[in-house]
């Protein structure tokens, strides 16, 4: 995860605990787990890959994530 990006996404999106954010196309869920740790925010995030998914809770995390496109 890039520093600037994830304060970018942050500030930018006005991002803060109280939000809910949804990351569709997550892949193995990099940004989406770096959201939440730095915001407390709730998290999901949605990819139609069950490789990346499989990494993606390997983070562990409060990061809900499922199979599914959008």
């Amino acid at each position: 995860v890039h520093p600037g990006v994830l304060r970018d996404l942050i500030e930018t999106g006005q991002i803060a605990a109280a939000s809910r954010v949804l990351e569709a196309g997550c892949g193995t869920g990099n940004y989406i787990s770096a959201l939440q740790a730095a915001t407390g925010c709730r998290t999901w995030g949605l990819d139609p890959s069950e490789q990346m998914l499989a990494q993606a809770q390997q983070r562990g995390g409060a990061t809900t994530f499922r199979q599914g496109r959008a």
